[in-house]
């Protein structure tokens, strides 16, 4: 049974996750006290716990409107009858998707882009216990129980019960266990978690260029054509992209007091950069959803998909100490989906592949894929009928999904802008909806040109589909599933969650590290 809302709960549970976000300053009572206000106004973080709280122990009469401006600020979709105990940390409150029947314990650390959710058929809980981090682009789903001081890798997805102190990544062999109890003789321990201090001014280099030079380069690098100042302006205020680029440039060259209102407008569009990242010339973000960049030194010619995240400080798990700046080299393209973490560098003219995740340095012209993948043929079938989610009512998302399939020319462009405002989907143009598409975590999805999403399907966050992929009728693609065609998805088929889907025997094949 939930604790009665009352004012003095949410407050409470608010007030332990803004101890438990300045922790590491071992600051006095008085001056956590003292600062509370101002922090409370200019910290991202603090902002999404205010509205989470809210929508989860507020006054019920209105918890509608918290969840609505959660949605609307963060891209953060969650259910009334999940429960976050107090001490929450989140380090980018973006993208995150908290489904119905999930308990978190104490001190639990979530990463952006997350998913969480029970097996909602059976009413069995996902139980998340005291003291658990879940890094970036992670799926947890299922009557699962995860033991105290778990700790989940990015862009994971799990699907088992897991022990206390286990911790659980991806990679080559696709299941990697770690726990802290039973090591095998002579192995080493897991490290014991640190203090992260950052790292002082002067380690960032200096940007030589102008905001205006920055502008002009990353419009010609998108455009590929020069443009006037107007021009520029004018594209920049009707262009998301370009919205986006330029408030990345606005924290990079404004001064400190002022960098954080910037940061604030770019969150509402489902982006966070940190100001100690020094970006080059020439940078492209073709779909602005879902970018996490934290104190990172990158490279001219850069192009930045949707759901990345790149930090320095955000290891594999949180107990490595942090040796210096992730530094990125030119012309480098991280695919959506992708994790780069860690101090480490990467050469010019890489390229990482989508839902990879890199903590190592790579050469030159190098392609890196390690994601989970799936071909088309080894789809497992799905169990409903398409007609179950046809005759469902339908969220905004779906409606408005619908709408931009029936509308017009002139009004498609209107459905496109409340999508993107609204739940920050993607919709270009000449693409194909079904009726009765179901969206019940409408989050950070991109769906590409030459498009067809059949009747009945469904869509769950972060999915990524472009490229002239066929999706048939009643297809399920699950939390942060990338498809890139050409490619045609049989009917009634199922896509896991965090899935690359690839066609087995042609160039397109995802090669493991």
């Amino acid at each position: 049974m939930k604790p009665a809302c009352t004012p003095s709960r949410w407050w409470s549970l608010l007030w332990s996750d803004y101890l438990a976000h300045y922790s590491y300053k071992r600051e006095p009572a008085s001056r956590a006290r003292l600062l509370f206000p101002l922090r409370l106004l200019t910290n991202s973080s603090l902002h999404g716990s205010l509205l989470l709280r809210l929508t989860l122990s507020g006054p019920r009469p209105i918890r509608w409107l918290w969840r609505a401006l959660l949605l609307v600020t963060h891209g953060f979709s969650v259910t009334g009858d999940c429960e976050i105990g107090p001490g929450l940390q989140m380090t980018h409150p973006l993208g995150l998707s908290i489904g119905p029947a999930v308990k978190v314990g104490r001190d639990a650390a979530l990463f952006h882009g997350i998913t969480l959710v029970g097996d909602i058929e059976a009413d069995r809980p996902l139980v998340v216990g005291d003291r658990v981090e879940i890094f970036p682009g992670s799926v947890v789903e299922g009557a699962l129980m995860l033991g105290d001081g778990c700790i989940v890798g990015a862009n994971a997805f799990l699907t088992r019960d897991l022990q206390a102190g286990e911790v659980y990544t991806v990679r080559s062999d696709r299941h990697e266990r770690t726990s802290a109890q039973g090591l095998e003789q002579g192995a080493p321990p897991p490290p014991q978690p640190v203090t992260l201090e950052p790292p002082p001014d002067d380690q960032l280099p200096a940007c030589p260029y102008s905001l205006t030079e920055l502008l002009r380069s990353d419009y010609f690098a998108s455009r590929g054509h020069h443009a006037s100042l107007l021009k520029l302006s004018i594209t920049v205020l009707h262009d998301r992209s370009m919205r986006v680029i330029a408030l990345v440039r606005l924290i990079q060259k404004m001064p400190t007091w002022q960098s954080w209102l910037w940061r604030r407008l770019m969150l509402v569009h489902g982006c966070d950069v940190s100001r100690r990242c020094v970006i080059g010339p020439g940078l492209r973000i073709p779909c602005p959803f879902g970018v996490v960049v934290g104190e990172t030194v990158i490279g001219a010619g850069a192009t930045l998909h949707q759901n990345i995240s790149m930090s320095s400080a955000a290891r594999e798990w949180r107990a490595d100490s942090r040796l210096g700046l992730l530094r990125v080299g030119d012309d480098v393209t991280v695919m959506p989906g992708a994790a780069v973490l860690g101090a480490i560098e990467i050469g010019s003219g890489a390229v990482v592949g989508p839902n990879s995740m890199v903590t190592r340095s790579l050469p030159d012209h190098q392609r890196f894929d390690n994601a989970l993948s799936i071909g088309v043929d080894e789809l497992p079938g799905r169990a409903h009928s398409p007609l179950r989610y046809a005759v469902r009512r339908q969220a905004s998302s779906s409606m408005l999904l619908l709408g931009l399939h029936r509308a017009g020319p002139g009004t498609a462009r209107l459905f496109r802008a409340l999508l993107g405002l609204v739940h920050q989907i993607r919709v270009e143009e000449d693409v194909t909806v079904g009726e009765g598409v179901e969206m019940p975590r409408p989050v950070w999805v991109s769906i590409g040109r030459a498009t067809c999403v059949g009747r009945g399907s469904r869509i769950q966050n972060r999915v990524t589909v472009t490229g002239g992929v066929r999706v048939g009728d009643g297809v399920e693609l699950g939390a942060g599933a990338i498809l890139q065609g050409p490619l045609d998805v049989p009917a009634m088929s199922r896509v896991p969650a965090n899935h690359v889907v690839v066609v087995r025997g042609s160039s397109s094949s995802v090669t493991r590290d």
